[in-house]
């Protein structure tokens, strides 16, 4: 089985489950992970989910291979050119948007950093806390942030991710207008824990 069936595969159970499961799944797989290895995964699954997204304001495809993801050359092969397609079809907000480039830009530290990269180097630091004063999520989930993530930047990495793949899979029938943002943005309240 090709990675990409793989990875469709995993998305299509991901849509399928509840949020708690996914949620469990997603915090136990990544923190299993290397630094490295968590960027990778998660940003591989947000990659899957934009295309689902994406598609499913599309005409379906009879083909086996899409023309419009699949081809080496196809016009939304690459991560960013799914996120900045998203968002230009009103599927996500600027504010998602901004997030999922500071996420790819965290990939692209882990993915060219021949040396070992992890989660206290410079650069990732300074993306991860964008991605952190974006949505101040942790901030004001800091009851669930202590008692269901591990510590540190990885953890951080991992909450984040897991409501971003919540967000995008809760709003994942629903086409934006060009003033709105996603429940993550919205909230304006603290977690009671």
């Amino acid at each position: 089985m090709s990675k990409s069936k793989k990875r469709q595969e995993i998305f299509k159970k991901y849509i399928e489950k509840d949020f708690k499961y996914w949620d469990d799944f997603l915090i136990k797989e990544l923190n299993a992970e290397s630094d490295r290895g968590a960027v990778i995964l998660a940003c591989s699954l947000f990659d899957i989910a934009l295309k689902a997204k994406i598609k499913s304001f599309l005409v379906p495809n009879t083909n086996s291979n899409d023309e419009i993801f699949d081809d080496a050359n196809s016009p939304l092969t690459t991560f960013s050119a799914k996120i900045n397609m998203a968002h230009r079809l009103a599927i996500i907000s600027n504010n998602l948007k901004t997030d999922l480039h500071t996420l790819r830009e965290i990939r692209n530290s882990f993915a060219h950093n021949i040396d070992e990269c992890n989660f206290e180097d410079k650069e990732v630091v300074i993306s991860l806390n964008k991605l952190k004063d974006s949505s101040n999520y942790i901030e004001r989930f800091k009851g669930i942030r202590e008692e269901c993530f591990p510590e540190g930047n990885k953890g951080d990495f991992i909450m984040l991710s897991t409501m971003l793949l919540s967000t995008l899979k809760s709003e994942h029938t629903s086409q934006l207008t060009s003033a709105s943002a996603e429940w993550i943005y919205k909230l304006e309240f603290s977690a009671p824990l």
